[in-house]
């Protein structure tokens, strides 16, 4: 007999397999309840979300999606933070936590529809926030502009006191 109950839940799942741009799969193995709360909370106040998988229903849905190439990730426990927009979101939380919580074992990541292992998941850790990226990037954009302004106020400025020389002489 099939649970309506466990149907809606894979295809809940499977909805949000398709709308993950970034997701780190960790295993929760030797941490207390207090530790897992915390680690939601920084996570939802990061605008990420954290589920704590069952792994017969994660592979159901990850059908059809990007997830399904990550079946080895649904192996034990299995928790999934995840993110739908900020792609760095998930990874830095979750490292960040790790270096605290030391039993926190991280399995391995999804990024933009590809499977990401953990060195690579400890580089993206360490680049910059998406704001911070965007910032040194209209600064960039910036600083050619602000030097092109700086040289046209110098000739203006030579050209005026020019002017200002040719005044006094003919006093």
């Amino acid at each position: 007999m099939i649970n309506e109950n466990k149907i809606k839940k894979v295809e809940e799942l499977n909805d949000k397999f398709k709308r993950i741009k970034s997701a780190v799969f960790t295993d929760l193995t030797g941490l207390n309840v207090a530790q897992v709360t915390e680690l939601r909370r920084r996570l939802r106040d990061s605008s990420a979300e954290f589920k704590v998988l069952k792994n017969t229903l994660a592979l159901r849905a990850s059908k059809g999606t990007s997830f399904e190439e990550l079946s080895e990730y649904f192996l034990g426990p299995t928790s999934i933070a995840f993110s739908y927009e900020d792609v760095l979101v998930p990874v830095k939380v979750i490292m960040g936590y790790s270096k605290e919580q030391p039993n926190l074992k991280i399995k391995g990541g999804f990024v933009e529809g590809k499977k990401i292992e953990i060195n690579k998941i400890e580089e993206l850790a360490k680049l910059p926030s998406r704001k911070v990226l965007i910032s040194i990037l209209l600064a960039g954009f910036q600083s050619p502009i602000g030097g092109f302004v700086g040289t046209l106020e110098g000739v203006l400025r030579s050209f005026l006191s020019t002017l200002e020389g040719i005044k006094k002489l003919k006093k």
